[in-house]
């Protein structure tokens, strides 16, 4: 929780006691909708904070791009074989993200990732296209770095480029990513607010747990 955005603590704590009340089940996926559509609030100086770290993506920022997650590492203990073997395989990936170049949908793409060496790979499949990224040496734009610094405490700085990498993402003009990962889902959340996560879904409990929350939800005064 950022500076400034206490008021979120009331906000969570308050729905955590009605779910509780009500056996509702929290799953990641309602809390990650829930995080996008209620809570997502930024104060000024986290604002300003994130404006500094992107600001050197500004080239992008003035065209319509491609906002691109690759979730490339700890997916692939959660994954079944056939599913991961498919994600692992960057040629997929660029096939379906070709069209949006081809069709002059997008000029350039933003890559988020957890495997900079991955996104050096996905770039070399798709040599046309410009690539922003924060896997990139600031001082060298063609530089990778060879990993992601693994952080044994999630700080006020690593919150920082975690929020600068979600705006980065909810701002691109096309948003692809893999549903599976909290963060794609929040992103897509603060995108479209409005979107129904129940469509085209059969699963009855997860149906009957959603409207049970958006209805209690609807009777709490959410204050922002």
């Amino acid at each position: 929780i950022m500076p400034g955005n206490e008021r979120i603590y009331e906000m969570v704590h308050k729905l955590n006691q009605s779910c509780s009340v009500n056996r509702i089940n929290l799953t990641p996926t309602i809390m990650t909708s829930i995080t996008g559509k209620y809570l997502y609030q930024l104060n000024t100086a986290t604002k300003n904070s994130i404006r500094k770290i992107n600001s050197r993506f500004k080239a992008i920022q003035r065209v319509s791009y491609l906002a691109l997650q690759l979730r490339m590492t700890d997916k692939q203990h959660e994954m079944s074989p056939t599913a991961w073997a498919w994600i692992n395989d960057l040629s997929n990936t660029a096939k379906f993200i070709k069209p949006f170049f081809s069709s002059n949908h997008a000029e350039k793409m933003y890559i988020a990732s957890d495997n900079c060496m991955a996104v050096g790979t996905l770039q070399a499949l798709m040599p046309t296209v410009q690539v922003f990224s924060p896997c990139y040496n600031e001082s060298n734009s063609t530089q990778l770095f060879s990993s992601l610094t693994v952080r044994r405490s999630f700080d006020s700085s690593a919150a920082l480029e975690l929020l600068a990498d979600i705006e980065m993402l909810r701002k691109g003009h096309h948003f692809v990513g893999l549903f599976d990962s909290n963060l794609v889902r929040m992103v897509h959340r603060i995108r479209y607010p409005h979107w129904n996560y129940s469509h085209g879904l059969a699963e009855e409990t997860y149906e009957d747990s959603r409207k049970t929350l958006n209805q209690h939800m609807d009777n709490l005064h959410w204050e922002t």
